[in-house]
């Protein structure tokens, strides 16, 4: 550490002028500035423009002595609060990550312990609206009333089947896939309108994932026709492409839910659209169970895509900017040596 005297009128120059040769050096550069000067102003233009002490002549050399110890104490109370503030906000990112993770957990908890025992009464009501439905005419209006109740159990059905998906209890039949295959499957069950505004990118030769080929096809649809219902009336389109990539240990992939993913070898899914994009507040909020922008009631199937890519060992990452459109990548394990 340097302490630099200056003083403030030397021939040709002034001190302010030195200092700012000295700028680029400041981190370990203290400098002093000595005059004889009245002006009551002069020590706020000399602080303000970055001098670090000030002494008035005469002085004493001790008080320079002192001045320059008291401006190195100063700056090491700095330092030592710079890095007492870093931790403090590390600390308190921390908390908040685990209070999400543990709060997450709990709702997880309850929702799976729920669900399942809704999908149970759900079971008896379908088979009894079925039975029943044996036993009465076809044209009577009973008929169509047992129909109807089979129809909106089987949609709440759906509801618990996806809520599991979002808890990660979900059962998964898994094996080996061709992820291009599942996308390309998934996007042909689309309808033909909303088929034509998907663009799907080459694929490259990919590894395989290990995984459940209804459930990976869920969330390549759900996010597809997020994209989709973002983009505006006749135009735009969204792009979906597959590849392999390798995540080494000295670099950092954040994800959503905080944290990051580990080093290994994936399979990525990108899901792009050139829609309106999103706000912080908005992303931070989209996979937020029955969060939805659009419609009321809706916002459930971002929440299970969520819940069936972390069951599947997997990561998601946004990248959205208002008026940059939206792109989602999904993460998955690849299968060692494939």
């Amino acid at each position: 550490h340097d302490d630099v005297l200056l003083d403030h009128h030397p021939p040709d120059v002034t001190s302010l002028d030195l200092r700012d040769e000295l700028a680029d050096d400041g981190e370990r550069t203290s400098v002093l500035i000595m005059t004889g000067d009245t002006d009551p102003m002069l020590p706020v233009r000399l602080f303000s423009r970055g001098a670090d002490g000030y002494l008035r002549k005469p002085f004493e050399p001790d008080d320079a002595v002192e001045q320059a110890r008291s401006v190195a104490r100063q700056r090491a109370l700095l330092r030592v609060g710079f890095v007492l503030q870093n931790r403090h906000d590390e600390q308190q990112a921390t908390e908040r990550r685990v209070h999400q993770s543990r709060r997450l957990e709990s709702l997880g908890l309850l929702a799976g312990g729920i669900s399942h025992e809704f999908n149970n009464l759900l079971v008896g009501i379908l088979g009894n609206a079925d039975l029943a439905a044996l036993d009465v005419p076809e044209g009577s209006p009973a008929h169509a009333s047992l129909e109807q109740i089979s129809h909106l159990a089987r949609r709440a059905a759906e509801r618990t089947r996806q809520i599991l998906a979002f808890t990660g209890k979900a059962r998964l039949q898994t094996e080996d896939l061709n992820l291009p295959s599942v996308v390309a499957k998934a996007l042909h069950a689309m309808p033909g309108a909303l088929g034509r505004r998907v663009r799907v990118l080459e694929y490259a030769a990919v590894p395989r994932v290990h995984g459940d080929a209804e459930r990976l096809a869920e969330v390549i649809l759900s996010l597809v026709m997020n994209g989709i219902e973002a983009l505006p009336p006749a135009r735009g389109e969204v792009s979906v492409a597959v590849s392999g990539c390798d995540i080494p240990a000295s670099e950092s992939f954040a994800v959503e839910g905080g944290g990051e993913a580990p080093a290994g070898r994936y399979v990525a899914v990108e899901v792009t659209d050139d829609g309106s994009g999103m706000d912080e507040v908005t992303r931070s909020r989209m996979f937020d169970p029955f969060y939805s922008t659009r419609f009321m009631g809706r916002g459930l199937g971002l929440a299970a895509v969520l819940g069936i890519v972390r069951a599947h060992g997997g990561f998601i990452a946004v990248r959205t900017a208002p008026g940059a459109g939206t792109a989602v990548t999904v993460l998955l394990p690849a299968v060692p040596g494939t």
